[in-house]
């Protein structure tokens, strides 16, 4: 039956584009619904960064609070609670880097003291913070004398010249 309408063969005629009003509206209520799932997508995704990282953060400050604690508490010394022995022995030790720069280091606590450090401030990231051990660099340098660990260093290049050519035999 179709088939004498249009012809054995042939194809139906294109469809004529939508032009009535209502269908019109219509397109455009999807597509805005469209763009408001993803602007409120992105909206959600912000949300859910922020409040990460501000967990983060919370979580950083807890973590130096309770490293600085520790540190507060910290006496630097070996032992333990066992018998003790008459010589007292700090387990920090000295440690250089191949710049050249150098701090010391306590072992159980982590503690990190540079050069120019006081017992009243710290030098961190050219800043200066309140010392919360009470023990700057002269300090530190003293438990140093009184240990019986030994000094540490990064590992450095000895021959960091360039190799000089003879240039007398390319002559």
């Amino acid at each position: 039956m179709n088939d004498q309408v249009h012809g054995v063969g042939q194809t139906p005629p294109p469809a004529q584009p939508a032009t009535d009003s209502a269908t019109l509206q219509m397109l455009i209520q999807l597509l805005l619904a469209e763009r408001q799932d993803a602007l409120l997508e992105k909206q959600e995704k912000a949300r859910t960064a922020k409040l990460r990282d501000d967990q983060r953060r919370i979580n950083a400050q807890y973590s130096e609070a309770e490293k600085i604690k520790i540190q507060q508490m910290c006496t630097h010394k070996k032992g333990g609670k066992g018998l003790k022995s008459p010589k007292t022995d700090y387990a920090v030790y000295f440690h250089t880097f191949t710049d050249a720069t150098s701090y010391i280091r306590c072992q159980i606590c982590g503690m990190k003291w540079r050069n120019k450090d006081t017992d009243e401030q710290l030098f961190r990231r050219g800043k200066q913070v309140p010392n919360h051990t009470g023990i700057g660099w002269k300090k530190a340098w003293a438990m140093i004398q009184e240990s019986t660990n030994t000094a540490s260093a990064s590992e450095v290049q000895i021959n960091t010249q360039p190799i000089q050519a003879d240039t007398t035999q390319l002559e």
